[in-house]
Order: C-alpha cells, then sequence, then structure tokens
C-alpha cells in the first residue's frame, strides 16, 4: 500500500510544484541563488562528511570514536542463558 501511494504522491507533488511555478515565475536575484546554491553545498558536505565517517567506523579507522567493533568469544557464549520456546 506504502509502495502504490509513492508511486503516486511524489510525482503528483513534484508536478504541482512544477505547475505553480510555471504558472508563478520567482525571481530570486544574486543573493537567493547563492542562498540556495550554499543551502545546497552545506547538505552535501554533512552528507559526504557523515558517509565518510561511517566508511571509517566500518573499516576500523576512525581512532575519534566513542564506540569500538568487538565480537563476542565463544566461551562467554556458552554461560549465557538458552530459552527454548
Amino acid at each position: 500500500m506504502e509502495t502504490v501511494l509513492r508511486l503516486v504522491q511524489v510525482p503528483f507533488v513534484y508536478s504541482m510544484q512544477a505547475r505553480y511555478l510555471a504558472f508563478h515565475p520567482v525571481y530570486l536575484g544574486p543573493v537567493g541563488i547563492t542562498g540556495v546554491l550554499g543551502a545546497a553545498a552545506i547538505g552535501y558536505y554533512i552528507f559526504r562528511a557523515a558517509n565518510g565517517e561511517k566508511n571509517d567506523f566500518r573499516n576500523g579507522k576512525n581512532p575519534n570514536s566513542t564506540y569500538s567493533v568487538f565480537s563476542i568469544d565463544r566461551v562467554a557464549m556458552s554461560k549465557l542463558p538458552m530459552i527454548f520456546i
């Protein structure tokens, strides 16, 4: 159901925005264009920084992380209570 909603809703919303802008043009000027491009650049930087940190964490190259990747050894696993339903 959610897939059908997304297949219908997303094109509808984008086409409504495009129709509005076609009939009501907006002039941003140099300051507006700079603001829009600046916001996009900041968003792109945040996205790339987060992905880079995630990649470093997965590869074990992030010494600044407060988390550490560890594995549970088999001896500790044998002491855990087992519940079978």
